[in-house]
């Protein structure tokens, strides 16, 4: 019984985490854009247009629609729930979302949940709990390296920064 509780916590969890990884992903674009644009390299005016709002800093980020720029409520965030609820759809302007974000938070559930039941350790120890979660993060920022690299062919530089080193802390 409690194999299947902590199961359901961590895919709760891991769609949450999805829905942040894909959330990323869309932002670091955004930010990647305005870097080569600065560098002197040719940029998509329409595609920056379309990623602008989501240049605000992190203080005063909100999740918006990538077409109509109308923020998101509460209930327009629920991992999977919601985009299943509105057909894929904004709510607004009734634009499609597109499919990267439930496959985000699903992969990520699915990952989380299939890392518990595979995890080699007995999950007792805070060090080896410490270890899980470092582990979860990095199947986090993987997945967001998978989708940038799978939607534009490019890996960010600062993903893999953070990568390399929730792996030297793994490893130590």
């Amino acid at each position: 019984m409690e194999q299947l509780i902590v199961s359901v916590v961590l895919a709760w969890l891991g769609t949450m985490f999805g829905s942040f990884a894909g959330a990323q992903v869309w932002r670091l674009r955004a930010k990647q854009l305005v870097e080569d644009r600065r560098n002197g390299e040719p940029v998509s005016a329409q595609e920056l247009k379309q990623l602008k709002g989501l240049l605000r800093p992190a203080i005063s980020d909100r999740s918006e629609c990538l077409h109509c720029h109308h923020p998101l409520a509460w209930y327009d965030l629920m991992p999977v729930i919601s985009w299943m609820a509105l057909r894929g759809r904004c709510r607004y302007c009734s634009h499609s979302i597109g499919r990267m974000e439930p496959l985000m938070e699903l992969g990520v559930a699915t990952v989380f949940v299939a890392s518990y039941l595979a995890w080699p350790q007995q999950l007792i120890s805070p060090l080896a709990i410490a270890a899980f979660a470092m582990w979860l993060i990095s199947c986090v920022l993987m997945a967001i390296l998978f989708a940038y690299d799978a939607k534009w062919f490019l890996l960010p530089f600062s993903i893999n920064i953070v990568l390399i080193v929730v792996g030297l802390v793994f490893f130590v």
